[in-house]
Order: structure tokens, then sequence, then C-alpha cells
């Protein structure tokens, strides 16, 4: 016999849809339980290798890059260098003729006949040379006796007072002066009239 107090207990049933049932089970799917966190984990290892994989090619393309700049940097230098070494090569080639004819001329000196024909032969190299130098940008620097003295292409050795001046003048030249393509690469050694105070 049940007592009228005696009622069956029946779970309670939450009132609030809304609100979180804390004693509803909730469903675990057996596809996304343990097997998702294994699924994940194997797509993080995957991922990670990949970025392994790119940052090496990364690493190898960089030192391949270094190795091709450093190569070049040396075939510039390499190239500078030749470029220097050989820079006159062309002058050289010029100069080869009249030093062939002043070695003949050397030779000749033994048995020729007379002296003006070694002095003609010397002074034939000699105009080969000056032309070599001409062709090449070479002049030599006025210094003839009367031209007036210019300290940007004339060295002073000696001075001089004369009354026969007005202004410095050259008198002599004891060393022969030269310009390249008209900047003076070696000044005239010279004697200068000082006109007398």
């Amino acid at each position: 016999m049940k007592h009228k107090n005696d009622k069956h207990e029946e779970p309670l049933k939450n009132e609030n849809p809304e609100a979180p049932d804390t004693e509803r089970e909730i469903p675990v799917n057996p596809e996304s339980g343990e097997d998702t966190a294994v699924d994940e984990t194997e797509v993080l290892r995957a991922r990670i290798e990949e970025l392994q994989g790119q940052i090496a090619e990364l690493k190898d393309r960089l030192l391949r890059d270094h190795a091709e700049m450093d190569n070049t940097r040396k075939r510039l230098v390499k190239e500078k260098q030749d470029a220097i070494a050989f820079a006159n090569t062309q002058l050289i080639e010029q100069l080869l003729v009249p030093m062939d004819n002043l070695q003949r001329a050397v030779e000749s000196c033994s048995g020729a006949a007379s002296v003006q024909a070694i002095a003609d032969g010397v002074s034939m190299v000699g105009q080969q040379f000056t032309d070599v130098m001409k062709r090449n940008g070479l002049e030599a620097v006025v210094s003839t006796p009367g031209t007036p003295f210019n300290p940007q292409e004339h060295e002073a050795c000696m001075m001089e007072n004369s009354a026969d001046v007005q202004e410095e003048t050259v008198a002599g030249e004891f060393v022969r002066g030269y310009k390249l393509h008209g900047r003076v690469i070696r000044p005239a050694k010279v004697k200068v009239l000082m006109p007398e105070v």
C-alpha cells in the first residue's frame, strides 16, 4: 500500500529551454572524439613538415644566390684588374715598330759607313716614337726660347735677370715637358729670364 506522500520522483525538467542543461548528457560523435584530435595533430604535423621544407628550400636558394653574388663580385674584380693591366696594350703594340727599328739602328752602328747614316736612322726612329705618342694624345709642352713662362707647364730650374725681357720668359729647355689630352703630365724644366726691377 502506497502512502499518499510517496510520490514517484521524476527528474526535474529544465523549464528554460535556452539555459544550458547541465545534467543532459553531451552526445559524443564517434567520428569526432579522439579521432578528431589525432587528425588535427596529423594535419599540424604535416603543416610543420611543409613549412620546414619551405624553410630548407629558401635557405638553399639564399646560399646559392649568395654564392652567385660572390662569384660575380670576384669576376668583376678580375675583369677590372685585367682592364688595368692590359689598358696600354694598343699603345705598346704601336711602340713595338719604333723599338724594332731602334734595335736595328743600334745593330747597324758597328758596320755603318758614316756617322750621318746612324744619325739619320736614330732621327727616323725618334720621329716614329713621336708619331705614336701624338696618335695617343701626347704632345710636347712649348718651351722654345722666347716663350712666356707658364708655371702650369714650366718648372723654373734656373733664373737670370735680363734687361731684354718685360715678363718672365723661357730662355732654354733642360727637359722636355708633355701633356696628355691637354693635361700636363710632366712640366718642362727650363731656364727663365726675369725682367730687371
